[in-house]
């Protein structure tokens, strides 16, 4: 029997039960997201700027109500590019559907380099979240 604890109080099985089932649905959401996206083909440039990447988060940011911010994850690859791929969020950093559910609002790039600012931003993460 899972026993759940929560400010000292006993919590009941079925919330327990309950709140691993929301987990779960939210895991999923995002395994789909990210499955999605490392299918999306990246458009390749020779170098991204902070201010380009904002500016382009800006300018291709769809009129949804529910966009709150924007995630900018970072993945270095094999051959020395970098991709980065941009997720529009809500206000519980959840990815942001378009009509089409099985796809989030997003994009991604492939650059050989980018600048220092965005290196900077970046540090020794691979995930930027843009307010």
């Amino acid at each position: 029997m899972n026993h759940f604890f929560q400010n000292g109080n006993q919590m009941s099985e079925k919330n327990g039960d309950d709140l691993l089932a929301l987990i779960k649905g939210i895991m999923a959401s995002l395994k789909s997201c990210w499955q999605f996206l490392q299918n999306l083909r990246a458009s390749t440039t020779q170098r991204i700027t902070y201010a380009g990447l904002i500016s382009d988060i800006v300018r291709n940011k769809p009129n949804d109500p529910y966009i709150k911010r924007c995630s900018v994850i970072r993945n270095q690859n094999a051959d020395g590019t970098t991709e980065l791929m941009i997720v529009y969020l809500d206000d519980l950093n959840q990815p942001v559907w378009g009509p089409d559910p099985r796809n989030p609002f997003g994009w991604k790039m492939k650059t050989r380099e980018l600048d220092f600012e965005l290196e900077d931003a970046f540090g020794n993460n691979n995930m930027l979240i843009l307010d």
